[in-house]
């Protein structure tokens, strides 16, 4: 423990102060780190991962345990806790190096000047219907039986597609715009299945990973938000707002109906919880082959639903991170997207 103050202690402390100090500076973390140093690393990186066709950074994460392990077996008893110590250190000094200073960069709704002030009812039900009208209609551009569920393209196309409409986005927005875009499947998706996990992004290597066993209806929504996170955007409920604003603001139908299908759930579940008479009125209204993919989606959470809550430590993760909002940091998509609609003068 003598070991540890003297040794670590100090350095945690700097760590601590210059994280504190990132936060109350956004526009340098924005224009030095988030626009310069993390561009460097990232593309790196992904310049010579984006060739392997496995997730490099979910292997590391299968062999890590067991060369902790076999390191801490070859060890003397007394030098095991500072191995560990040492570990961690490196492992929280290179997350804030390599990724984890964009939770600190220029926030997504200053630089679009959406206000994300309270929203009314009124307002939520406008949004509400607004999803439901336009994935009706895009359900019957894509599939003209409302009964069935729409036909999807192949993986490998969605992953180019969402690439594609990234670039597109960057034209408007350029700090969206990065060399490489590199989605892969998990090595993992059983594992992250039960802590409810549809994609997530490795701050260490920079590949973005999405769940395989995912419904594949909101499978193009989730390439969007994980490369939202390689653009190096971190916060939840930004990546989920770039998904859905670059899927919208798009022509691929594709991609809207699912951006649209993962945000109606949001909306769904907030008439479930405040009014639960529209909420009925509202799943009504949407044609049966849309209904099925939001059964799909609660017959996998069903599925992989444990006993014991596993989510609970990346809630805290996030809660650490994300300046005391866990898991329902997601559910802030509805502020975003009222805000856009607020914006565009759709709601009056």
């Amino acid at each position: 423990m003598n070991t540890f103050f003297r040794q670590y202690l100090p350095k945690w402390l700097v760590l601590v102060f210059l994280v504190a100090l990132a936060a109350r500076f956004p526009y340098f973390v924005e224009k030095f780190y988030s626009r310069g140093i993390y561009v460097i690393i990232r593309n790196i990186d992904l310049f010579f991962l984006r060739w392997l066709p496995f997730s490099a950074g979910d292997l590391l994460y299968l062999l890590f345990p067991f060369w902790m392990i076999y390191r801490l077996a070859r060890l003397p008893k007394n030098n095991k806790a500072p191995f560990v110590e040492k570990i961690i250190w490196n492992a929280v000094w290179i997350f804030y190096l390599s990724w984890g200073l964009n939770y600190y960069r220029l926030p997504v709704a200053s630089r679009q000047s959406l206000e994300l002030n309270g929203s009314s009812q009124t307002e939520i039900a406008f949004v509400t219907e607004s999803l439901i009208d336009s994935l009706n209609r895009l359900h019957l551009a894509l599939q003209p039986d409302t009964n069935k569920i729409i036909p999807l393209p192949t993986t490998a196309d969605m992953k180019r597609n969402a690439a594609l409409l990234y670039r597109n986005q960057a034209e408007r927005y350029p700090y969206l715009y990065q060399p490489y875009y590199v989605i892969k499947p998990s090595l993992i998706s059983r594992a992250v299945s039960y802590l409810g996990v549809t994609g997530y992004f490795n701050p260490y290597t920079h590949e973005a990973q999405y769940n395989r066993l995912y419904p594949v209806a909101f499978r193009p929504h989730i390439l969007l938000h994980e490369l939202a996170h390689q653009t190096g955007y971190a916060y939840e409920n930004e990546a989920e707002y770039l998904a859905w604003q670059t899927a919208v603001e798009n022509n691929d139908k594709i991609f809207r109906y699912s951006a649209h299908l993962n945000a109606l759930e949001y909306f769904l579940q907030y008439w479930h919880h405040a009014d639960t008479s529209r909420w009925k009125e509202y799943k009504n209204r949407l044609f049966p082959g849309i209904r099925q993919s939001f059964d799909e989606a609660r017959r996998f959470q069903e599925k992989y639903r444990l006993k014991v809550d596993l989510s609970r430590p990346y809630h805290y993760f996030l809660k650490i991170n994300q300046k005391g909002k866990g898991t329902e940091s997601y559910s802030e998509l509805m502020l975003y997207i009222t805000a856009y609609y607020r914006k565009h003068h759709y709601i009056r």
